[in-house]
């Protein structure tokens, strides 16, 4: 009993708490903030990555192995924090982890595999679309055709998996569509940051919105109607030769409501835009409206 009173002391006098925040699970605040929302992972992440990245300072060197742990069999866990430790967007400063997000995909697609459901089948298209992409940025290229072989052979299985497929940047979509096949001209991260390859995907101009063959309505976030969050979102997409989106990004309006938007954008159909009598991807906007 003498010496837990000294010790407890000897934490005060150093000013660390005896009970210090360490006793909470790793990823408690995560945990508690995603619970709280009524949309769990959907809506915003600048709030959720900002929590886990403090999370990863925090861990220091047992940031790795806790992470995994934490993860479990959750899928949608799997998805996001993949994302959480690769895309520039949800880094906040922090240095990017591609082998470990590539990692953390695989594990996923393990967990998936077998399952014949359409979520689960969906995932995994999903899930195998941004791994073959991350193999192809790390080098990995026989890696990379694997994963693009099994992502399309869940697309050709049923088209509306199309639905599914992830928003990317020019780059990323150069990528992808090269593997499998012969690369014509090299992809180029500089020039798609910088102009998003314009000059080869014609723009039709104004609002896509008429040219839309089925276009779902977003699901209204709870967490946005609870704060009364309502107003017009607009959304930049890429529409391929086969009237699919193939790329999706917000470009203005909430965001929580943009991640609602993109979410049902996504699963939309176009009218085939056609030149010289051959169908070609075009670029343009689509306007949702959120009332309360």
């Amino acid at each position: 009993m003498k010496k837990i009173i000294e010790v407890t002391l000897l934490l005060g006098l150093l000013g660390v708490p005896a009970f210090a925040q360490d006793s909470k699970p790793p990823f408690y605040l995560l945990d508690k903030e995603v619970k709280e929302r009524r949309s769990g992972w959907n809506g915003s992440h600048e709030e959720l990555s900002t929590i886990f990245n403090a999370e990863r300072i925090r861990l220091g060197d047992r940031f790795e192995t806790e992470l995994l742990k934490y993860l479990g069999r959750d899928i949608e866990k799997h998805d996001w924090i993949s994302s959480f430790l690769e895309c520039p967007d949800y880094l906040h400063g922090n240095k990017p982890l591609p082998q470990l997000s590539l990692l953390i995909k695989q594990q996923a697609i393990s967990i998936l595999h077998g399952k014949t459901d359409h979520e689960s089948r969906g995932n995994t298209m999903k899930l195998s679309v941004t791994a073959a992409v991350l193999s192809e940025k790390l080098g990995l290229h026989p890696l990379a055709e694997v994963y693009k072989k099994d992502s399309q052979r869940i697309l050709k299985s049923d088209p509306d998996f199309g639905g599914w497929f992830p928003a990317m940047d020019k780059y990323e979509i150069c990528l992808y569509d090269s593997l499998n096949g012969p690369r014509n001209t090299p992809c180029n991260r500089e020039v798609a940051e910088n102009d998003r390859n314009r000059s080869r995907i014609p723009s039709i101009g104004g609002i896509l919105n008429g040219k839309a063959i089925s276009l779902p309505s977003p699901v209204y976030p709870e967490e946005a109607r609870a704060k009364g969050i309502s107003g017009t979102v607009e959304v930049e997409i890429v529409i391929d030769e086969e009237g699919k989106v193939e790329f999706a990004r917000g470009l203005s309006g909430d965001p929580v409501l943009q991640e609602a938007a993109l979410v049902a954008v996504r699963r939309a159909r176009f009218s085939l835009t056609q030149m010289s009598g051959q169908p070609v991807k075009v670029s343009g906007r689509v306007m949702y409206n959120f009332v309360q």
